[in-house]
């Protein structure tokens, strides 16, 4: 479909006909279907969340949102931090019901030499990404739309109006200082009292 149906839209949308969110989802449901599909092959075996009920709580959260965005580009981006949301709130829900129980992980390719794909309790990765938000929000914006969204590089330059190149040392930082984060032994009680 054309861009340009998108963003008649979303100006219909912003403008207070809730009635268009339907269309807007049709147009991209395959698309997000397919970017949902891919986060969820990095989770946790027998998670309970699907690729089609992940796009369900996108649409739901939506239907609540007053701005989607004023472009397809940045409708994807909105559906990637929806996205995020909705798998943190899910894995602390699971993680209340299961206290001691199985945590919910993910995988998180570091693109680091000697690295493959290693996995991340989805709580640890929302803390980081909170960590780096405070550091830096826009490393954590491209790693939303990049992770969550799978979106190219082009996609989120021109989303955040950045040029590619600007957008790909953004992502390059902040994977490696998000894989380092989440690498961190944490520090003992013995150890903690040493450095006092």
């Amino acid at each position: 479909m054309e861009c340009g149906e998108h963003t008649k839209l979303l100006a219909q949308w912003r403008s207070g006909d809730q009635s268009v969110l339907n269309q807007l989802m049709e147009l991209v449901y395959e698309e997000l279907h397919s970017k949902a599909a891919k986060l969820m092959a990095r989770e946790r075996a027998g998670h309970t969340l699907q690729p089609a009920g992940l796009v369900n709580e996108v649409y739901l959260r939506f239907c609540q949102a007053h701005d989607l965005g004023g472009s397809r580009t940045q409708f994807i981006a909105n559906s990637a931090h929806v996205m995020r949301q909705v798998l943190v709130d899910h894995a602390r829900k699971r993680a209340s019901e299961k206290r001691g129980g199985s945590a919910q992980w993910v995988s998180m390719y570091s693109g680091i030499k000697g690295n493959t794909d290693p996995r991340f309790r989805v709580i640890d990765l929302e803390r980081a990404l909170t960590e780096l938000e405070g550091l830096d929000p826009r490393k954590t914006q491209v790693v939303v739309m990049r992770f969550f969204g799978g979106l190219s590089i082009d996609e989120v330059a021109d989303s955040m109006s950045l040029s590619p190149a600007t957008v790909k040392r953004e992502w390059v930082f902040a994977r490696t200082w998000l894989y380092s984060r989440l690498n961190e032994k944490p520090q003992s009680k013995a150890e903690a009292v040493t450095r006092t």
